[in-house]
């Protein structure tokens, strides 16, 4: 075993060994169930579009329809899985057994942070990918008609050549969504029950007050007896993406250092 009682990797390792071993049958009911409901999504699309014989208009609406609530679910499933992180530190009985593990308090939150963010979003990329290409391959199937899947080089890389606005609308939509999901990492250390239902309502009120001081602030630039002109900074759309691609970072950043401390507490809050 290290010495070291900050980070070690075999540690980590054996993190990960014994959560397999114990959780391994809850992964893949997980898993599953994520993929499932990736396919019935992709599955109804199709039927929803199965009135056009063209097969270049039909690939581009059911990828048209597939995208929003493929988007939808990947902030639910993201949310939901970062939600339920820290889940076992709401019990005395969960927190001792947190506690007793032969690890330090930052690979335990390093864990948690890798399964609930990072992870969580390869899997259900991997899913969404293996759902689209069994959308294809059941309109081959069951109705005739050749349909392309989900170009996702283009998608991530080139958003404005699949139809978006700009280039960097995938790229919003990913910081939106680490974004998002961070608070539910931290509501998942603050609340002691129903950690995503509190986190949400939470989200939704602060939501509502800082959309309304957005709106204020917005409608203020455009008072020419107050404000003549958009400042500088609104007048580039590079740099509007890049301010607030960095704030959107600062704050994920800030709330995984703020589940990390609180992280820490709680391990000595619910000990007894």
């Amino acid at each position: 075993m290290s010495n070291n009682q900050t980070f070690s990797l075999s540690r980590m390792l054996l993190l990960c060994r014994r959560d397999l071993s114990e959780r391994w049958r809850q992964h893949l009911v997980s898993i599953g169930t994520l993929l499932g409901i990736l396919l019935v999504i992709a599955v109804m699309t199709a039927f929803n579009v199965s009135r056009w014989n063209d097969p270049e208009t039909c690939s581009y609406l059911m990828i048209t329809y597939e995208l929003p609530f493929f988007i939808v679910s990947l902030f639910f499933f993201g949310c939901l899985m970062a939600s339920t992180a820290f889940k076992s530190m709401s019990t005395p009985a969960g927190a001792l057994s947190t506690l007793m593990l032969p690890a330090s308090q930052f690979e335990k939150f390093l864990y948690r942070w890798i399964i609930s963010v990072p992870l969580a979003f390869l899997l259900f990329f991997v899913c969404a990918v293996i759902a689209d290409w069994l959308r294809v391959l059941f309109v081959d199937f069951y109705m005739g008609i050749e349909v392309s899947t989900i170009d996702w080089g283009k998608l991530i890389f080139h958003s404005a050549d699949a139809g978006f606005n700009t280039d960097a609308a995938s790229w919003i939509v990913l910081l939106i969504f680490f974004m998002t999901q961070s608070f539910f990492l931290v509501g998942s250390v603050v609340w002691r029950r129903s950690h995503f239902v509190k986190t949400f309502f939470s989200m939704f009120v602060i939501t509502l007050i800082y959309g309304r001081v957005a709106v204020w602030i917005y409608d203020l630039f455009h008072k020419e007896d107050l404000f003549y002109g958009a400042p500088p900074l609104l007048d580039n759309d590079k740099t509007v993406f890049w301010s607030v691609a960095i704030l959107m970072t600062v704050i994920s950043l800030f709330n995984y250092l703020l589940t990390y401390l609180r992280f820490r507490e709680s391990e000595i809050i619910n000990r007894w």
